[in-house]
Formats: structure tokens, C-alpha cells, sequence
């Protein structure tokens, strides 16, 4: 293949190709590295052996005519995998059964595992949509089921891409209703106060455009105004944030020798460090040894956005608001309480904020969980009490 330069890059493949016009494609080989990386396939002068991409900036001529051309899978793929069920493979939303809105132009519509329910509308269906056969196969439990697309299963997630999913039977509904079909009532009392308030709990971190800036001068996503070359320059005040850059432990350039944000090592600063690198360090754009003494001259030559293993937001969310409330009667509840957070665990506690309730206990951790043996005592000993069931 070959190429001009300019900022419009016309590239011919030696081979037919069956690329489609708004397609994003990765180019890989060329030299200089700024013909390198992830464009869109442009409608003009589309064939079948030539199209066009808009570099982000004038590369100059090219040293290295021949690389390589990759279309992507689009960005708004995913998939639904009931975490926790009893289901065969076919419908198990496994990384490589998701699918992505038939509009979109892209040489990979769909995971190369999706596979159609056989009973279920002939065994096809349309481009954009995924058909799932759930057995239910249980007991009575809470499950849940999020995406799970390749490569964006955190991102998704963190969109919102989850939720329960709750299975009841006789027995749970013996309890509930005060009957006993099952058998496992004989008294016939209702000891389960419903099937419960679902509580999905997250923690997010959204952007703030009047601080962003100072706070990651390095984000470059979201719905805020974007330039000619399609990098952010004004973020949107509620789009989410998520770590992208990796921090290394190590930083041989501050004066304990550590990074204070750092979460994982990096071989080339680690003791005894690492050699035969790829990607060593490189020059830091962000060194200032008089304002900003503790940036290092160098840094790791990673991508941006980089995977970051670990992600703890400041904003807890439960079933999608931030800081809720909920008005309750002096009676016993039931929550079904689910972590749907990428990373964080949670420890769930109450607290008696006012005096007019004067004893909480928290009773019958439900399956798979032990009796915290909670209790929280009013000091004023007013009020009625209140009973939490989860």
C-alpha cells in the first residue's frame, strides 16, 4: 500500500478491502508515527482498493510508504451476561457475543460468537439485536446482569450497563405471603416483608469544565466542545471520568523517590529495573523544574487512555442518583443490595441521624452471606423500631 502525504491521506491496498465510508480503522507501520493510530474511513474516493483518512496533524512525507491497515470494532458494541445464572454458552454473553446498532457502518457488526436461540424467531435475527434463553433454573436469589463486550466491559459498566436481576419461587413466596405450599411455613406466618427495595450501588467521579483543567489537564473525552482535530477543548460539566493514565510506584526524579498517585510499578524505575524494553520512557511535556519540581523529565512511554486496573470514584450512586433518600415507615424492610462498582467494596453501615427511632437491628443476611448482627441503639431509647431485612 501507499500513501500521500497531507493532512487527507489516500491509501491504496494492495488486496480488495471491504471497508465502509465512517468505519474506524487503525493504521500501524508507517513512519512517521503520525500516520499511526485510529481514524475514520472517509466517504470520498471510497473503492475497493483505495480511502481516505484525515490525519489529526501534517505528518510531513512519508519515510515508510507500507504499513498496515486494521478495521476496528465499533465503540458502542455490548452484550448481556446474567451474572450468577444457570445458562448455556450460546446465551451467556460471553466477551465475544455482542453485537452493535445495525447503523453503524463497520466490517464487524457482531462478536464472532454470537449465536442465535435455534427456537427463538427461526434462529436469525436482525443485524443490531442479540436473543438470549435465560433457564431459571434456581432458587430464589438476586443475581445480576451487566455487559460484557470485549475490551469495554469496565467502561460500560461504569456507564450504567448493569442491574438486578431477582428469581423468586414457592418457598420465598411462602414466606412473603404467609402460606405454606411448600411446606416450610407450617405456621403459616409472613416472615419476608416482600420481595424487597432494590438498592444497585455504584461510585463515579464526574467531570467539573471549571476544574478540569487544573485537576487532569490529560482528558480528552466526553460531550464537551471538540476542535478540528477532534480532541476535547471545553469538557462538559456531568460527563463521567475515569482513570486513564498509568501511574507508575516509582518516581527516581522526587526526593523520597515515590510517586505519591502511583498504583502499579514500572519495570525501568523498579529495583533491580527491568532492560530490552519497547516502549521505554520518554520526554514529559508536563516538566517544569520550577513550578512543577516533582514531574519528572522522562515518563513511561504508555498509551493514553491507558487500562487502570483499579478505579475508586468520589460519588456513591444508588439505582443511578447520587445521594438518595428514601422516606420509610417505622416497620421491617427488605433491601436487595447489589455492588455493581468496577472496583470497590462496600461497608454498608447505619447510623441513627435523629431520635425518633430507637433501635435498628439488621437480620437474615440472605443467601450466601453471614448475619452482620447489627445493632444500633437510639441513646434517648424514643421511637418505634425499625427492622432491616436484606
Amino acid at each position: 500500500m501507499s500513501l500521500v502525504s497531507g493532512t487527507t491521506v489516500k491509501i491504496t491496498t494492495t488486496t480488495l478491502h471491504y471497508l465502509k465510508a465512517g468505519e474506524r480503522v487503525m493504521l500501524d507501520g508507517f513512519a512517521p508515527s503520525a500516520y499511526n493510530g485510529t481514524f475514520l474511513v472517509l466517504s470520498n474516493g471510497l473503492n475497493s482498493t483505495q480511502f481516505e483518512v484525515t490525519l489529526k496533524a501534517y505528518p510531513g512525507p512519508a519515510t515508510n510508504p507500507r504499513g498496515t491497515v486494521m478495521p476496528m470494532y465499533m465503540q458502542n458494541r455490548a452484550t448481556v451476561h446474567l451474572h450468577g445464572g444457570d445458562t448455556v454458552w450460546i446465551s451467556d454473553g460471553t466477551p465475544h457475543q455482542w453485537t452493535s446498532p445495525a447503523i453503524q457502518n463497520s466490517s464487524y457488526p457482531q462478536g464472532v460468537s454470537v449465536k442465535y436461540v435455534p427456537d427463538m424467531n427461526g434462529g436469525k435475527e436482525p443485524r443490531g439485536t442479540l436473543t438470549f434463553f435465560y433457564t431459571n433454573n434456581e432458587s430464589a436469589r438476586l443475581m445480576f446482569y451487566h455487559d460484557h463486550a470485549y475490551g469495554i466491559t469496565r467502561l460500560n459498566v461504569y456507564a450504567g450497563e448493569a442491574a438486578p436481576y431477582l428469581l423468586t419461587d414457592e418457598v420465598e413466596g411462602d414466606l412473603i405471603n404467609g402460606t405454606d405450599v411448600t411446606g416450610v411455613n407450617p405456621n403459616n406466618l409472613k416472615r419476608l416483608p416482600g420481595l424487597g427495595i432494590p438498592l444497585v450501588i455504584q461510585d463515579r467521579t464526574f467531570v467539573d469544565n471549571t476544574t478540569i483543567v487544573g485537576q487532569d489537564p490529560t482528558w480528552n473525552w466526553g460531550t464537551g466542545k471538540r476542535g478540528a482535530d477532534g480532541n476535547i477543548i471545553r469538557a462538559m460539566t456531568g460527563d463521567l471520568w475515569m482513570p486513564h493514565v498509568y501511574m507508575p510506584n516509582q518516581n527516581p526524579y522526587d526526593p523520597g523517590g515515590a510517586n505519591a498517585f502511583g498504583r502499579w510499578d514500572y519495570a525501568p524505575w523498579f529495583w533491580p529495573p527491568a532492560g530490552d524494553l519497547v516502549n521505554g520512557p520518554i520526554k514529559n511535556p508536563y516538566y517544569d523544574p520550577v513550578n512543577a519540581p516533582w514531574e519528572p523529565p522522562v515518563m513511561p512511554a504508555t498509551p493514553n487512555p491507558s487500562m487502570g486496573m483499579e478505579g475508586f470514584m468520589d460519588t456513591p450512586i444508588v439505582n443511578g442518583v447520587a445521594y438518595p433518600n428514601i422516606t420509610l415507615e417505622p416497620k421491617a424492610y427488605r433491601f436487595r443490595i447489589l455492588n455493581a462498582a468496577n472496583e470497590r467494596f462496600l461497608n454498608l453501615q447505619l447510623y441513627n441521624a435523629t431520635n425518633i427511632i430507637s433501635n435498628i437491628s439488621v437480620t437474615a443476611g440472605g443467601s450466601g452471606y453471614t448475619n452482620p448482627g447489627v445493632v444500633i441503639t437510639d441513646p434517648y431509647g424514643r421511637g418505634a423500631t425499625a427492622a432491616a431485612i436484606v
